[in-house]
């Protein structure tokens, strides 16, 4: 287990970014062991923190939320 929670770096997609595609590429850091989800879909981490996850993109969706409650904020379609 994790004495303090685990580190979560967002490299895509940037805070307010505009999403042109109906699919995405979410990619992170963590720390490895950690579990992460994006928007409720587990995403892999490997050996060193890494992590990538696509997610579909609608007009409706607004926000990819993250389960370590870091929420990246992004203009759809």
């Amino acid at each position: 287990g994790f004495v303090n929670p685990p580190r979560l770096l967002i490299t895509a997609p940037k805070d307010g970014e505009v999403i042109k595609k109906t699919e995405y590429e979410v990619v992170g850091k963590t720390d490895p062991g950690a579990t992460i989800k994006v928007n409720n879909q587990s995403a892999l981490v490997d050996d060193s923190g890494n992590f990538n996850t696509e997610i579909e993109v609608s007009k409706d969706l607004v926000k990819v939320v993250h389960k370590l409650h870091q929420v990246v904020n992004y203009k759809g379609l």
